[in-house]
């Protein structure tokens, strides 16, 4: 049986709580720590709902990061990365930038998800199902980032 669990706080990673980023302070504050695990706790409020900031990034840059992301991954599992699970807990994207309502939970799979990147390497036509196939290899790069986890 899944359970929603409502959350009463939010964690940082890395980074400083949400509201000293609001107007007036600088973005630059919220780079992560190159090594490390710490966190703040900060209260689910209102104040997280709301930024008049605009939040982009260039695709360019998101694929530069990825690329450089995926070659440390590289240099530490190899050219193949033993996932060493299947079933994870997982959030459907649109409920999961809803912090207003608790998500629901669903169970995700890697065996699944290691398939569809499969099926979309090997289209022929280089269709892309932008979402569904994002998706799917979120949940591998999830599961790289927790074995990547000290």
């Amino acid at each position: 049986m899944i359970q929603s669990i409502a959350p009463t706080s939010v964690r940082y990673w890395n980074r400083v709580p949400w509201s000293a980023t609001r107007k007036g302070a600088s973005r630059s504050s919220t780079r992560p720590q190159p090594e490390g695990t710490e966190h703040a706790e900060a209260p689910l409020d209102s104040t997280l709902l709301a930024n008049d900031e605009p939040l982009v990034i260039p695709v360019s840059d998101l694929r530069d990061a990825l690329t450089r992301l995926l070659e440390a991954a590289t240099e530490r599992f190899g050219p193949l990365v033993d996932l060493d699970a299947d079933h994870y807990w997982a959030i459907e994207p649109d409920a999961a930038f809803d912090i207003a309502k608790d998500p629901p939970v669903a169970v995700g799979q890697l065996s699944d998800d290691v398939s569809t990147v499969r099926d979309l390497l090997a289209r022929d036509d280089g269709e892309v199902f932008l979402w569904h196939d994002l998706e799917h290899a979120i949940g591998i790069l999830q599961r790289i980032a927790s074995l990547a986890r000290p």
